[in-house]
């Protein structure tokens, strides 16, 4: 036998405390009969059961505590050689959160429209990993390479205007930080890389096409969205709209221009967002997975056959036992309870 996390072996030793736990709660209770009743006397006072120690119940919960913890060590048994397929990818999502991601000419918002397309993505996702990363002034790894897609979920719902507190669109930034996202937690199976860039195509100054063609240089292809119609005001946090300098209404209007070029570069490919349409799962289905499938490798594996599950199950067997033993219990103290006292021996009561 062997185990897939040993090191969670160590917490049997927590066996010895819930033990100790144990006999002090039974030491705390035979103190309070000693208060109402010295022991010689005790078992004309008491029923049976009030003087017994309930050895079995401690028993069947200290083997189900050793079972659960066993389990989290992922004891094994023996394993087998299998032909494992490998045609995972790995796509990171960059999302602009700028505050001109607000605007409304797309109902009821670019941002908010971007997230309910990342959502429909996620729904489609088969078998590869996801990350996304945010960005405006500055960008940050919002949730890293990951095949839990209700985790990614959760980071995405959280996601608003005010993610980052510095406003701009630091585009060039932003694509690095995915590709740093990439090469962290690209695995050996992964054979495919793919950046898929939402945004109104603004940028500060930051070289975009400068991390696009590195990207390109190391495989990665960006794929690249256009999010806006006409154009409409940016609203503000505390109400009204964003102004310039001379008092005057910023409209906000996509700029697809440096979107386009960075897909160029990279071979992925530019798509435009007027309706609100993004068209994320097609993108995936029709661009993403098929030249995975024509670069799917079979390696044979070693699959190791777990047994965490069946210390589980017996787990739950040892805490149901114990219930019904104390269930049993509870009700021969309730006929104890019920019959009436005999009376004590005059002899006794001198």
């Amino acid at each position: 036998m062997s185990f897939g996390t040993p090191h969670y072996l160590w917490l049997l030793l927590l066996l010895i405390p819930m033990l100790w736990g144990l006999l002090a709660i039974q030491k705390r209770y035979e103190r309070r009969l000693q208060l109402l009743a010295r022991r010689d006397f005790q078992p004309l006072l008491l029923p049976s059961w009030a003087l017994q120690r309930p050895w079995l119940s401690w028993v069947l919960l200290l083997l189900a505590a050793a079972c659960l913890l066993l389990a989290l060590a992922r004891p094994r048994l023996g394993f087998e050689w299998k032909d494992v397929k490998k045609h995972g990818a790995d796509v990171i999502i960059v999302l602009d959160v700028s505050r001109s991601m607000n605007a409304a000419d797309i109902n009821p918002s670019r941002l908010v429209r971007a997230k309910r397309e990342i959502l429909d993505l996620l729904k489609v996702v088969q078998g590869d990993r996801l990350g996304l990363v945010l960005f405006a002034g500055v960008g940050f790894i919002q949730c890293p390479l990951t095949q839990d897609m209700q985790a990614l979920e959760l980071f995405l719902e959280q996601v608003d205007s005010d993610s980052i507190p510095v406003q701009g669109t630091s585009m060039g930034q932003a694509i690095r930080l995915g590709m740093q996202a990439l090469q962290a937690g690209t695995e050996a199976g992964s054979v495919g890389k793919a950046m898929i860039l939402i945004s109104d195509g603004e940028d500060q100054e930051t070289d975009p096409l400068v991390a696009a063609q590195t990207a390109a240089d190391q495989g990665v292809v960006i794929h690249t969205i256009s999010v806006g119609g006409q154009g409409a005001p940016i609203p503000l946090p505390d109400g009204g709209f964003l102004k310039d300098e001379s008092g005057g209404l910023v409209v906000s209007k996509p700029d697809e221009t440096i979107l386009r070029q960075i897909a160029e570069a990279t071979s992925g490919h530019f798509l435009r967002s007027v309706t609100g349409d993004f068209g994320l799962d097609r993108l995936y289905r029709e661009s993403i997975r098929p030249p995975l499938k024509e670069t799917e490798q079979s390696q044979r594996e070693r699959v190791w056959n777990e047994v965490h599950h069946w210390l589980t199950g017996l787990a739950a067997f040892f805490l149901l036992s114990e219930s019904l033993y104390r269930r049993c219990r509870t009700r021969s103290r309730k006929a104890s309870v019920a019959q009436p006292r005999a009376t004590l021996d005059p002899m006794v009561r001198l």
